[in-house]
């Protein structure tokens, strides 16, 4: 877990906000629950947002999706590298390897 809350200060009727620090490229999964045992339903809303960039592809972090962008999605192809596992079906491959040839100069 990465973060929690229940009924966050300055929330009325029984929200509740988080806030963390994501590293891009990671994926996360997001539980949310209901008010009350037994009683977890209604309605509500999420709301996300993001402060700086994410470049799909720019595995080194230098803002540039390269050659070592590329040597590296090679260098783990056939595995379950989720870093270079961007369409997330579990194994670097062809999918992947298209990500990178897609963001090719970019970011």
């Amino acid at each position: 877990m990465i973060a929690c809350n229940d009924d966050s200060e300055g929330c009325s009727e029984f929200t509740s906000e988080v806030t963390f620090s994501a590293q891009c490229g990671e994926r996360f999964s997001i539980r949310v629950g209901g008010y009350g045992y037994g009683q977890a339903r209604g309605e509500g809303v999420l709301e996300m947002s993001s402060t700086g960039g994410c470049c799909l592809g720019d595995l080194d972090g230098d803002g540039l999706v390269a050659g070592s962008d590329l040597a590296t999605v090679l260098a783990v192809w056939g595995s379950d590298d989720a870093s270079a596992d961007f369409d997330g079906d579990g194994v670097v491959g062809g999918a992947d390897l298209a990500v990178i040839l897609a963001a090719w100069g970019g970011c």
